[in-house]
């Protein structure tokens, strides 16, 4: 078989994650394969895609002394900054032999933080990585110098891509190379050609959003308040 695009993401189905379907779906018809932490939890089965995967939550794995499984803890460990514990054999194996028997050429791996830890994976496989920027990586993660050094390592990936031109501008100020970083905004189909309206004709909106300062919401009522006044 052969998938030549892998998708590594920390789960699968949360209701406000559906770029990641997208991603999932259509960067690579056909020729995708998705590596997640988990497909459960309250806030996921919303959505899932049928492509072959690997669910590390379901892999077998060592149980270490203090009740936590391998995988778990890889990944605290490197949400904490700190070094890849050196007792993971199982699911890394597993994980390598999934992507060699899929002929993977390219991981695309959603967050950075949560990227980063499949980077020396990648790299020893030879296949090309990029990570993909959201929100909280580029905005709270950057606030810790300890992930700030961390981000560092994608200079020594295919690439970044981001979402903004505020994130790519701080993403090199914060010391990564401008040609790796990639701006690819988020967008929404559109029909080919505009709607159409009369002058009378009530135009109703509707804003779905988080009501948390980091949304804006007052900043979008009053965008709504501006455009009705023109």
């Amino acid at each position: 078989m052969s998938a030549p695009l892998a998708i590594f993401t920390p789960h699968l189905g949360a209701l406000s994650e559906t770029f990641i379907r997208r991603h999932a779906q259509d960067l690579l018809p056909g020729g995708t394969v998705i590596v997640t932490r988990t497909l459960d939890g309250s806030y996921l089965g919303h959505w899932t895609v049928e492509v072959p995967m690997i669910v590390l939550d379901r892999i077998p794995q060592r149980v270490e002394p203090n009740g936590l499984r391998q995988h778990m803890v890889w990944s605290i460990a490197h949400r904490l900054g700190r070094q890849t514990p050196n007792c993971l054999p199982d699911y890394l194996t597993i994980v390598k032999q999934f992507l060699k028997d899929n002929n993977v050429q390219v991981i695309l791996s959603e967050y950075l933080d949560h990227s980063l830890h499949w980077l020396p994976v990648a790299k020893e496989l030879g296949i090309r990585f990029f990570g993909h920027a959201h929100g909280y990586d580029i905005s709270e993660r950057l606030c810790d110098p300890k992930w700030r050094i961390e981000y560092l390592k994608y200079n020594g990936a295919g690439g970044v891509i981001t979402v903004s031109h505020v994130s790519r501008e701080r993403l090199i100020k914060l010391g990564l190379e401008a040609a790796k970083v990639h701006l690819i905004p988020y967008g929404v189909d559109v029909p080919a050609e505009p709607m159409r309206r009369t002058e009378q004709e009530t135009v109703r909106c509707l804003v779905v959003g988080r009501m948390v300062a980091k949304k804006a919401p007052i900043l979008t009522l009053d965008a709504f308040r501006r455009a009705a006044e023109v």
